[in-house]
């Protein structure tokens, strides 16, 4: 369909994969769904299973149980197992089979072994179907420990909703809660309650109703889970004193689960937020050493933070949270929320202390947002020198891309004569900028600023991203197969031309694919996007060419580049660019960020298409257009209207580009209103730089909006005119 593949290519193929190329070729037979092949396709199927080599052998028994009659195809699946009993996967795409022809008792057999805390949620829900069918005696314990010993998940509400035999409790009704908490959540003395012990009444009658028929304790503590899930918040709330009764009685053992429920429920349920916070703390002290005693010191902390007066309460029971955190991740946790709460209480302190709380962090990336805040802040209190303070305390703790963020707004800051410093220190500071890790725009704007040659731009702008070090450590835990082997299998589907297959086993295998395997399927999927617009191949080649940016430890090339910024659709893009005299390299940095050239992609409040248009602002260009009947799907339509918009709001926005962009992400009417109040934060009446003036924006959204704009049509300018970059950033922050 998208390459030929002729009988020289094929034999060459053959000789190249030797026993491997019978996975290949049994997929190609199967492409044409006859009989004759099906049975073709299980003959090679199974030599590769003998003769390939382990990860194509296993792919080849994963295939064969999914074709021929329902006998081979459960035979097969057993087989599946056999072969390769320690793989996930491959028990549950077994399991899959066994599931689609009621073949319970197989099921129960091979998942005996599942860890109902960590193991692939549909695999447990598949497992606990067939227990359910069987009657086995362990069914109900097991499903009780699914619920309970992790987050709920949709498999959970799934199975919960279809398939478990529940008592109706109170014949509680979601659309009805959710109406009573939005209702509540309008007036001002919304939930006034008096903490947990308001519903006593109906406490005491759960806890006499639970003594005689203990059999509800465990439907019960499910039901106020999956209500919670749901987010039937004022529901939950009503029925916390009971679970927490249940727990100081020993008809339930400690349980983290239920214990960050209790604070959800509590913190999103009650507007009593002091009084939820003192029994909060009397349950950490009465839950003290059992894994409850997290939550609830951090939801005392999260409950005094509400109120907004009890700085030092919450700050101590973050503290407490911290000291009783059984994982990194629970640490950073509450250490996240301790910090937010000293941006409005102790920013002095933070400030000259954030070198300590830095070196605490576990996961640097976690507190990006947290420092994104902090840099807004900042600006909004004018402690304009706390940028060079900060940068220099958390340079080693946190990310690149942040220290970078701090160290480039202090030298601007600087030169700007709005802070104080010298030419060595404002340099200084650019050349650590330059250091950002994957946050382009601020090594972009930094070597704009150090006035870089083509050279030295080059070197900046393609260099690696992280260190092999970093990159090991961050992909880790996805580690599925040695390098050799899954660069070996990507290649074959591109070399047999199976484009539609690539993406989602890339998901599975990227981490062991080497940088030169990922950026070689991104270039043959963004090729196979030039002949199939209908088919998500370019938007697909753009993420692999992206997260191999993100990942990349080795120095790419121009060839690398030009995927990670492709130039997609480009007759249309170009077409209407010169009619309505914009750039075309605009136009692809926009549709890039805007939808990752996906033409059929719809946002969560409307906006569809490559430019995300939403309906009421395609309907008032198309009319200027005299467009009456169009489709914002359609790739020329949508990229006609999109760039007439930008092309008006430019004009709009006296042919500054970076207040078009942010006019095009948050409404012309927003943005003007920005720029009067960001020159009263830096108590200026001249025009503030946009550079600037972005990081004053009250909205994160749309201050990362303007960087990948920025960012992208940058890059898409240097790749075709290196010699044009000064003048292109210049422009750009016009």
């Amino acid at each position: 369909m998208f390459q030929t593949f002729g009988c020289n290519a094929q034999n060459e193929n053959v000789k190249k994969f030797g026993a491997n190329a019978d996975y290949y070729l049994a997929l190609k037979l199967l492409e044409k769904n006859d009989g004759n092949n099906i049975k073709e396709a299980q003959t090679k199927l199974n030599r590769c299973i003998k003769k390939g080599d382990k990860i194509f052998s296993k792919k080849s028994a994963q295939k064969l149980s999914q074709i021929g009659t329902v006998q081979e195809q459960i035979k097969n699946a057993v087989k599946l197992v056999q072969l390769f009993p320690e793989d996930k996967e491959s028990l549950l795409i077994a399991a899959r089979v066994f599931y689609r022809y009621e073949e319970n008792s197989l099921i129960y057999e091979f998942t005996d072994n599942l860890d109902l805390q960590n193991d692939d949620n549909e695999l447990i829900r598949i497992r606990l179907t067939a227990l359910e069918k069987l009657n086995v005696n362990s069914y109900e314990s097991e499903v009780f420990d699914w619920f309970t010993k992790r987050s709920i998940s949709k498999e959970h509400y799934q199975f919960y909703r279809d398939i478990y035999n529940h008592p109706d409790f109170e014949n509680v009704s979601l659309n009805k809660d959710e109406q009573n908490l939005q209702k509540n959540e309008k007036t001002d003395n919304s939930l006034e309650f008096n903490g947990f012990l308001e519903f006593q009444d109906k406490v005491e009658q759960e806890l006499s109703d639970f003594q005689n028929q203990k059999e509800l304790i465990n439907p019960f503590i499910m039901n106020f889970r999956i209500e919670l899930y749901k987010r039937n918040y004022t529901y939950a709330f009503s029925h916390v004193q009971t679970v927490i009764n249940l727990l100081k009685n020993g008809d339930l053992q400690p349980c983290e689960q239920l214990a960050s429920d209790l604070g959800k429920a509590c913190l999103y349920g009650s507007a009593n937020y002091l009084q939820n916070a003192q029994d909060f703390i009397i349950l950490a002290e009465y839950f003290s050493n059992t894994p409850m005693e997290f939550y609830f010191w951090f939801y005392a902390g999260r409950c005094f933070e509400k109120i907004g007066t009890y700085f030092s309460e919450s700050k101590k029971c973050f503290e407490n949270a911290m000291e009783k955190a059984d994982s990194d991740k629970k640490k950073d946790n509450a250490l996240w929320y301790l910090l937010d709460t000293m941006l409005d209480y102790q920013l002095d302190f933070l400030i000259t202390n954030i070198h300590d709380y830095a070196k605490l962090f576990h996961d640097a990336e976690y507190f990006d947002d947290f420092f994104d805040k902090l840099s807004v802040t900042l600006i909004s209190s004018a402690r304009w020198k706390g940028f060079q303070s900060v940068y220099k305390k958390i340079d080693g703790y946190a990310t690149d891309e942040t220290v970078a963020k701090y160290a480039y707004i202090f030298a601007r800051l600087a030169q700007e004569k709005i802070t104080i410093a010298n030419e060595q220190q404002i340099n200084e500071a650019f050349l650590r900028a330059i250091q950002s890790g994957s946050a382009l725009y601020y090594k972009i704007l930094s070597a704009y600023q150090l006035n870089f040659d083509e050279k030295q731009l080059q070197e900046v702008l393609f260099c690696p991203v992280m260190s092999k070090e970093q990159r090991n450590k961050k992909i880790s835990d996805m580690t599925k197969l040695n390098e050799q082997m899954a660069d070996l299998l990507m290649e074959g589907y591109v070399s047999f031309g199976f484009p539609d297959l690539i993406y989602e086993e890339w998901k599975t295998y990227f981490p062991d694919l080497s940088e030169e395997t990922n950026f070689f399927i991104a270039e043959f999927l963004h090729n196979c996007g030039k002949t199939d617009y209908t088919n998500s191949f370019y938007t697909q080649s753009l993420r692999i060419a992206s997260k191999n940016y993100n990942y990349s430890t080795e120095t790419l090339t121009q060839t690398d580049m030009k995927l990670v910024f492709p130039q997609c659709y480009n007759d249309e893009i170009e077409k209407y660019a010169t009619e309505y005299m914009i750039s075309p390299n605009i136009m692809y940095a926009l549709v890039r960020s805007e939808s990752f050239f996906d033409p059929n992609i719809k946002s969560a409040v409307g906006a569809v298409g490559l430019t995300q248009l939403m309906e009421f602002t395609a309907s008032d260009v198309a009319r200027k257009l005299k467009l009456t009947d169009y489709s914002l799907v359609d790739v020329e339509t949508n990229l006609h209207i999109g760039t007439y918009y930008l092309a008006e709001l430019l004009h709009r926005c006296d042919n500054s580009l970076l207040q078009a962009f942010f006019s095009y992400n948050a409404g012309i009417t927003r943005v003007r209103r920005w720029l009067k109040s960001s020159l009263t934060e830096f108590g200026t009446k001249s025009k503030l730089p946009m550079d600037l003036f972005l990081e004053t924006l009250p909205y994160t959204e749309t201050r990362e909006y303007g960087r990948k704009l920025v960012s992208a049509a940058t890059m898409y300018d240097f790749l075709e005119n290196p010699q044009n970059f000064s003048q292109t950033v210049k422009q750009l922050l016009k």
